[in-house]
Parts: structure tokens; C-alpha cells; sequence
């Protein structure tokens, strides 16, 4: 399976609050595995039929995509919480079906490569026009300022945090990548799936990455008020909290 949940790439070295957020892939990526493979032979090939009837239709992920609508958040932090982890369990089971469908075309496919611009690829092309000088720092954090370097990492600062000289060094070692003009997901009109999956898998990371740096802000509303409670001596120190810590100090102390 092309896994991006099982990769390095996903969180690296989590802390003991980023945990949770691999235990939330882990359950959506294990729903689906459970649906589309058997545990005996008559199961295995009902859902592998199932398998080949879906993987012919990439519309019901690509519209999740396009549709997809950040969450209203209120002023309530442990609320929003809340809302947030919601929504990342909705992209993670996309990003699990996702993953299924383009190991199926992988392994049929005697062209592995993107015909697509991916939003990594977008990413770099920001941060070499910043470097060029054709975008300036605040244009570059409004459109990637929920980046980090470490994404799915909760304690990882975003873009959006870093000072103008970090932003020059990502834009420095950005400018070693060539990027080579392809269309982007919704202008393609090529039937290649491959390149559809491969695509659709960066832009449900990229609204995935959005919605960690939304909870990366309200953990860290939170770690004030612990902090003002004398619970943690600093605001970082809530990342060596789990998540079942933190929700037992809210159910005790209304954070």
C-alpha cells in the first residue's frame, strides 16, 4: 500500500500530544483496510470486486476536495478542539481511501509518475518566487503559512511563526528543485488515475496540515491558561501532555 500514514513523513519523533493524531489515522486507515479486504477467501474476493467498482470512480474523493469547507470555529478553545479533530478524522478516512486506490493503480500502472502539479510542488514554486523576490513574506504566509517543517507535529512551529530569516533558508534550499510546468488537479483533463490519486493524496494533506495548525493555536490558547495555573512551567510544555491528560485538566478546571 502506497501508506502515507506508516511513512516518516507523516510525524516524525511525535511528542506525547501528536499521538493522538496517529492513533486518528491509524482508526480511519483501518476502517477502510476492513472494507475493501476479507478475512477469508469468499470475503477477500466479494470486496476485491468491490475494490475494482471503486477504484474506477476518483469523483467521490476529488469532490470532498473541492467542497471542502474549514470549520467555523467559536471562542470556546476546548470547543473548537473538538470541532477540529472532527474534521481531520473526515480527511484521514479520505486520505486512507485514497491511499488504497492508488496502491491498486500502482500495481497495474507501468507509469508511476505525476502528470499533475501537486501541492508540494506548489509549495516549492512559492517559496522560490519569495526567494526570486516575485512574492513577498506576507503573500507567502497567507497562502502557506500553515505549513511546518514537521506538519503533523502539534509542537512544530508553522511558516506563519518563523521570522523572515528561517522563511530565506527554506526559500534557499527550495530553490535547488526544478519544477516543471504541469496543470493543476482541477485544470487536468487526462484519464491517467495515477496521477489523479497522487495528486488528491497532497491536497487531502494539505487541508489535513490546515487543520493541525488550527489545533496547534488552540492547544496553545490552552497551555496559557496552564501555565497561569502553575500546572506547566511553559507554553511548550503541553506538547509532553497526551491528549487524555489535557481533557481530564479541562473536565477538572474548565480550560
Amino acid at each position: 500500500m502506497s501508506d502515507f500514514f506508516k511513512s516518516s513523513e507523516f510525524i516524525a519523533n511525535p511528542t506525547k500530544l501528536s499521538l493522538f493524531i496517529k492513533d486518528l489515522a491509524k482508526q480511519a486507515e483501518r476502517q477502510q483496510i476492513d472494507r475493501f479486504c476479507g478475512k477469508n477467501f469468499w470475503q477477500r474476493n466479494v470486496k476485491k470486486i468491490q475494490l475494482i467498482i471503486h477504484v474506477q470512480n476518483y469523483r467521490p474523493i476529488y469532490n470532498f476536495i473541492i467542497n471542502f469547507d474549514k470549520p467555523k470555529l467559536t471562542g470556546l478553545t476546548w470547543e473548537n478542539i473538538k470541532i477540529l479533530i472532527s474534521k481531520l478524522e473526515e480527511i484521514f478516512t479520505q486520505i486512507s481511501l485514497n491511499n488504497i486506490f492508488l496502491s491498486y493503480w500502482l500495481n497495474i500502472s507501468k507509469d508511476s509518475s505525476c502528470k499533475i502539479m501537486t501541492k508540494e510542488e506548489e509549495k516549492i514554486k512559492i517559496l522560490k518566487d519569495y526567494s526570486g523576490g516575485r512574492v513577498s513574506l506576507e503573500k507567502l504566509k497567507s497562502k502557506i503559512g500553515f505549513l511546518a517543517l514537521n506538519p503533523f507535529e502539534l509542537s512544530s512551529p508553522r511558516y506563519l511563526e518563523l521570522t523572515a530569516a528561517e522563511i530565506k533558508i527554506l526559500a534557499q534550499n527550495a530553490s535547488k528543485f526544478k519544477i516543471h510546468p504541469r496543470p493543476e488537479l482541477k485544470e487536468y483533463l487526462g484519464r491517467d488515475l495515477v496521477s489523479r490519486y497522487i495528486a488528491m493524496r497532497e491536497e487531502l494533506k494539505w487541508l489535513a496540515m490546515q487543520i493541525v495548525a488550527d489545533l496547534r493555536i488552540n492547544f496553545l490558547k490552552i497551555a496559557k491558561t496552564l501555565v497561569a495555573k502553575k500546572i506547566i512551567k511553559k507554553q511548550n510544555d503541553i506538547f509532553n501532555l497526551s491528549f487524555q491528560k489535557i481533557k481530564k485538566l479541562h473536565n477538572e478546571i474548565q480550560l
